[in-house]
Order: structure tokens, then sequence, then C-alpha cells
């Protein structure tokens, strides 16, 4: 029996970032917005979390770093990371099949750093998605925050 793969069979989870910088008095300075990679542990997760519920996979990080190198499937951390934090209590789902995460490096986090990729962590430290852009050069008169959406 010859059986044909359809289009959509594997579910392959990307997600959009959108990346708004603030000064200090809350005025937008930039936008940065681009697609982002779910890694392989990040597919791992998903598949971990609908077999079991295991709350170790949970997505609840964000990470800042410097690093220079493109994201890859097989990324299992960030190139040179500078900040992880919590994200913000306040994910949403737009769609009935996608969330939304949010997390902010506020004006205080991670001065003299330039941010260059970002990472969402699960509970258990397993990198579930990295996105790359060079343009943020962080001060303290800058806030970041990054709106991650995530479709399935």
């Amino acid at each position: 029996m010859n059986k044909k793969k359809r289009n959509g069979d594997t579910l392959k989870p990307t997600g959009r970032v959108s990346i708004k910088v603030y000064n200090s008095e809350g005025a937008l300075l930039d936008i940065i917005k681009g697609n982002n990679l779910v890694v392989n542990g990040g597919r791992e997760a998903c598949a971990i979390l609908t077999a079991t519920g295991d709350t170790d996979k949970l997505v609840q990080d964000i990470a800042f770093g410097s690093g220079t190198t493109a994201p890859d499937l097989t990324d299992t951390a960030l190139v040179s990371q500078t900040l992880i934090k919590a994200l913000e209590p306040t994910t949403s789902y737009p769609t009935q099949t996608s969330v939304k995460y949010i997390g902010i490096c506020e004006t205080t986090e991670n001065n003299g750093n330039q941010i260059r990729e970002v990472g969402l962590f699960c509970a258990d430290g397993t990198l579930f998605a990295r996105f790359f852009d060079g343009r943020i050069v962080k001060a303290s008169d800058i806030r970041v925050v990054v709106e991650w959406t995530i479709p399935f």
C-alpha cells in the first residue's frame, strides 16, 4: 500500500515575536518583528506535556542573550545568556489554537548588554524556542517588552 504524506500531518510549531523597545518615559522607540524557531526540546516538551501533563514542560521563563549565532533546531540554550526571568503572568490565547507569552526586560535589568537573542524556557530549563535579532543595546533608559505568540 502506497501512503502519501499529506501537508499538515506533522505538528511543527513556529511562532511570531514582536519586541517593543521603549524609553524610560514610555515612548515607543522601535518594534522588531520576526519568526522564531521552536527547537527540538520545545517539540519534545509539547509531546510530553500533552501525553503526561508534566508541569515541568510548561513554558515559564524568558531569557535574553548576546550571542551572534542564528537559531538551530538542535539548540539547547542561548549562545550567551545574560538574563533569565519569569514570564509575565498575562499569558493569553489570541486564537483557539495559539498562546501568547509576554516577557519584560526592565530599565534596571541587563544594562550594558546587547540583546541579540531571546529564548523561551520550560520550568525544567528546557529551551522551548529561540529568536535572534541584534538591534538592541540595553541601557538604563530602555525597557524591552517581548510578545511571543506560538500557534498550534
